[in-house]
């Protein structure tokens, strides 16, 4: 007993220090800095413009959509963005198509999927996060109406007492936002090494003169608050869920699932979109999993709906969800995802 402890343990510790050494600086901390620039330069009247719960479902939606995939962040990392755009006015349903499409449906993930899994999952899952995003969002937002009604009042009265930052034209947030949006991206390109540390330093000098030349020390201090104040709530939860994934991964390692996800049924694909939506594994690393699974024969429908629900949520990830929405909401939508990921993984199997 003794020992089986010490191996859960291990795999814990083992799982986090992967995570620090692979994933802290080329994912989670380009999507602080980004999240805080957004938290501080981005006006609550212009995210509640485009989307808002008012706003129009035409355009909120695909802005969510489509704002969401072009960053090539997992779980974890597409958190504090969703926190900042979240808290600064958009509505729920919105900023949970941003929060699903984020990790799932991100040019590195699509191509890598291609490379590895062939044009038709890579095509059906361009597809699928892109519905089943938009999907969720509607239903997070219909069910959870009555609240975000009283939250939208709640942010008309915050935005009327805004003050508005003069001195700076929104288009150079705009573009200071987009070089931070390009810094989260740079570190998962598949390039050599050599290269990515040319653009890794091109863009930073390109950030720095930006804020030089754009803003005061006030701005960049009230930006480097916000950056910290993200950090100090979300990495520890962080932390925590990564070190219990490892745990879990001891207790269900992923090479024993084959043997139990050989055929596509309704069942067998909810087991396994709950499997994947209780480990934790980067974008890269899930997609690898479920080439290694698939070629010891697991069914690919099952592998599909693990994959589309690994990638979306995590045990880290729902910690820090609930922290931001509430339990409740958080309940309902897990309980979306698996529901859609194993209908979807259910229907790709039948195809």
């Amino acid at each position: 007993m003794g020992a089986y402890i010490i191996s859960l343990l291990a795999g814990g510790w083992d799982m986090l220090f992967n995570f620090l050494i692979d994933r802290i600086v080329s994912a989670l901390l380009p999507s602080f800095f980004l999240a805080g620039a957004i938290g501080i330069f981005v006006s609550k009247e212009r995210i509640v413009k485009y989307l808002g719960h008012d706003s129009p479902k035409r355009i909120s939606y695909p802005v969510a959509a489509i704002g969401g995939s072009i960053l090539s962040v997992c779980s974890c990392g597409i958190l504090p963005l969703f926190m900042s755009i979240y808290t600064r006015g958009a509505g729920l349903g919105p900023a949970i198509a941003f929060l699903f499409a984020g990790p799932c449906v991100n040019i590195i993930s699509i191509v890598y999927t291609w490379q590895l899994l062939g044009l038709k999952m890579a095509a059906a899952l361009t597809c699928a996060s892109l519905v089943l995003s938009v999907a969720i969002g509607l239903a997070m937002s219909f069910i959870f109406r009555k609240e975000e009604r009283k939250r939208q009042n709640l942010l008309d009265s915050e935005i009327k007492m805004e003050l508005i930052k003069e001195g700076r034209d929104w288009k150079q947030d705009g573009l200071l936002l987009l070089a931070l949006a390009f810094f989260t991206v740079i570190p998962t390109v598949s390039v050599p090494l050599p290269e990515k540390l040319v653009f890794i330093f091109i863009t930073a000098l390109i950030i720095l003169k930006m804020l030089y030349d754009w803003y005061s020390r006030e701005d960049i201090s009230a930006w480097l608050g916000k950056t910290a104040m993200l950090a100090r709530k979300i990495l520890p939860i962080v932390f925590i869920g990564i070190f219990i994934t490892g745990m879990i991964k001891i207790i269900i390692p992923p090479a024993l699932m084959v043997d139990y996800f050989g055929q596509n049924d309704l069942l067998t694909n909810l087991i396994a979109s709950s499997v994947g939506a209780a480990l934790y594994f980067g974008t890269i690393v899930g997609i690898t999993i479920v080439k290694g699974l698939v070629s010891l024969g697991m069914h690919e429908g099952p592998a599909f709906g693990f994959l589309i629900t690994g990638q979306v949520i995590s045990l880290p990830s729902m910690f820090l969800i609930a922290r931001m929405m509430g339990i409740g909401k958080t309940v309902v939508y897990i309980l979306l995802v698996l529901f859609l990921g194993t209908l979807s993984g259910f229907l790709y199997g039948l195809i």
